[in-house]
């Protein structure tokens, strides 16, 4: 059987607000991965799952504020935490 990892986290800006229906994704395709977008919750959080063991590059998108992108290793069987922290 093979086990998948996942990475989850939350969005929130400078002042620690959640950031509700920002985008996040994964940009580019090592390792190979589905497409996933996912949107935050009422709460800033955000899960993508279902992924194989590697470094991944996460992008964060909310309409109005800058862009972010980070790098983490995702392990099979386990979740990665991921927060950001975006500013106008």
């Amino acid at each position: 059987m093979i086990e998948f990892g996942s990475i989850s986290g939350v969005v929130s800006d400078i002042t620690g607000r959640a950031v509700v229906d920002a985008a996040v994704f994964i940009v580019g395709d090592c390792p190979e991965h589905p497409d996933i977008l996912v949107l935050t919750d009422m709460n800033g959080h955000y899960l993508l799952d279902h992924l194989a063991g590697g470094l991944y590059i996460v992008m964060v998108y909310a309409e109005g504020k800058k862009p972010l992108n980070a790098e983490i290793v995702v392990e099979p069987g386990h979740n990665s935490r991921l927060d950001f922290v975006i500013s106008y």
